[in-house]
């Protein structure tokens, strides 16, 4: 990264996230087309799991969009949220491959909708 580079590279941290939500609400049937339904995704595996850091990284990668459109963070920033969203990447995958064998959340949910 390049002093200049930040917007895009924020945009980048938000995208991976992003991706990989819509990814596993495709395999699941899961509406996915707003960043609302975004968000309860990531409630519902967090919930499932008990693996609450999923919030709290899903945050701060959600910031980073923010950040492409006003850019506030240094490039130290961006580093730290790059390192941020590979970690959110596993764990959604891990919250994931939990979900596929059978794992609900404390009000049984099978659905982010339900969750709600």
């Amino acid at each position: 990264m390049e002093v200049g580079d930040g917007p895009q590279a924020s945009k980048k941290i938000w995208d991976s996230v992003a991706y990989t939500l819509r990814r596993i609400a495709e395999t699941h049937g899961w509406p996915h087309q707003t960043n609302a339904h975004l968000a309860r995704i990531a409630d519902y595996l967090a919930a499932t799991t008990g693996d609450q850091a999923i919030i709290r990284e899903y945050l701060e990668a959600r910031s980073f969009l923010a950040n492409f459109h006003e850019p506030w963070f240094d490039l130290g920033g961006i580093r730290g949220g790059v390192s941020t969203a590979k970690r959110l990447v596993e764990r959604l995958l891990e919250a994931d491959r939990k979900v596929r064998s059978g794992a609900l959340p404390p009000n049984g949910a099978k659905t982010p909708r339900e969750y709600e």
